[in-house]
């Protein structure tokens, strides 16, 4: 709980202003981003009611620690895992603006019914996420999750078993489609050994649409610093065509994570994507690309990098629209008890139909 110097600030009206001073007493030792987790949302839920949607993320959490705005001892400390001691006080300079900014990103509400299963068996769980809805629950309970959804979905299913749930890999919160559930986990290590390789060689088959438009300008400008512009290196004009090259993260911790070219020797991990382009329309192409590897954005990075921004996807150079237009389309992999082959497939989106209407070449 804050200590005694905070709720006297309140008393004073300090809660009225955009920048707030909240200092709270460490009762334990603890390292400073699980201390926070802990004891901050409390704190900002006697600022904020229930209705006005202030969501502190992981992302939230760490940019605020590395912006210099959190203090121990009044020493400024930009490292999550520094080691809080007994006794000491964590002071923090809290501006509403900055830390709630990047939360108008479009999160909607969902509930998962029997139309969003795409398979379900006693070991794994394969739903159609919609757009806007996080992956994973954030250390606030406040926002809307997909691991929330399906956790409350096997509970009112099973009221009286265990329902544990793990989600087996990850999609962007502006993506839509696929995702796959652990139900077990026994099929865990199976599961992760199908999903975690970083090669071209493992069972998984990932197959995802995306609507772009042709930059010639060279979108991967953008958010490139220092790395390499594949533009003039790849002929996009081609139907079919592949990158390859090493990502990594490219943007500050402190700023919204952005993703580009950075050599194996800097920190750059393998990546491949074959493309295929399935339609024109309009200015707008319609694409089909298949992972090969699973990092960060990395659909959303290669086809930046090739000059054809997905659409919607402003923070890689893509047109501004309702939603960010990728769609993990279709899932393969062998069933880690049974050995036999899933085919999970996700319908297109309503909206893709605004822009093309012959989906059927994608598979």
């Amino acid at each position: 709980m804050p200590c005694e110097n905070f709720r006297r600030r309140r008393r004073a009206g300090i809660q009225n202003t955009l920048t707030r001073t909240l200092l709270f007493d460490v009762k334990e030792d603890s390292r400073l981003d699980l201390f926070l987790r802990q004891n901050l949302p409390s704190a900002l839920n006697e600022f904020f009611d229930s209705s006005s949607n202030k969501i502190l993320s992981n992302s939230k959490l760490r940019r605020l620690i590395f912006s210099g705005n959190v203090f121990v001892e009044n020493r400024a400390v930009k490292n999550p895992a520094f080691i809080l001691h007994k006794s000491s006080c964590v002071k923090i300079l809290l501006d509403d603006e900055k830390l709630f900014y990047e939360k108008q990103n479009g999160d909607v509400e969902f509930s998962l019914c029997d139309n969003d299963i795409i398979f379900e068996d006693d070991f794994l769980l394969a739903v159609n996420k919609p757009c806007g809805l996080p992956t994973e629950r954030t250390f606030l309970e406040s926002r809307a999750s997909l691991f929330s959804a399906v956790q409350k979905y096997l509970c009112e299913k099973n009221p009286h078993s265990e329902n544990y749930c793990a989600a087996v890999h990850r999609l962007d919160s502006g993506t839509s489609g696929v995702i796959l559930f652990s139900k077990k986990k026994s099929v865990n290590a199976a599961l992760h050994e199908m999903f975690g390789g970083g090669g071209e060689t493992r069972a998984v088959k990932k197959i995802y649409l995306a609507i772009c438009t042709k930059n010639t300008a060279g979108s991967a400008d953008a958010f490139l610093r220092g790395g390499k512009n594949l533009g003039s290196e790849i002929d996009c004009e081609d139907e079919e065509f592949s990158v390859r090259n090493f990502l990594a993260r490219v943007s500050k911790k402190s700023e919204q994570a952005k993703f580009g070219e950075v050599g194996e020797s800097r920190g750059g991990k393998f990546a491949r994507t074959d493309f295929r382009i399935l339609e024109k329309n309009s200015g707008k192409i319609l694409v089909q690309a298949r992972l090969f590897t699973g990092r960060t954005h990395q659909i959303r990075v290669h086809l930046s990098q090739c000059r054809m921004p997905i659409l919607g996807d402003t923070l890689y150079g893509g047109e501004s629209a309702q939603r960010i237009f990728l769609h993990a389309r279709y899932l393969e992999l062998p069933h880690p008890c049974t050995g036999e082959t899933l085919k999970l497939h996700s319908p297109v989106p309503k909206e893709f139909e605004n822009y093309f209407t012959n989906f059927a070449e994608c598979k």
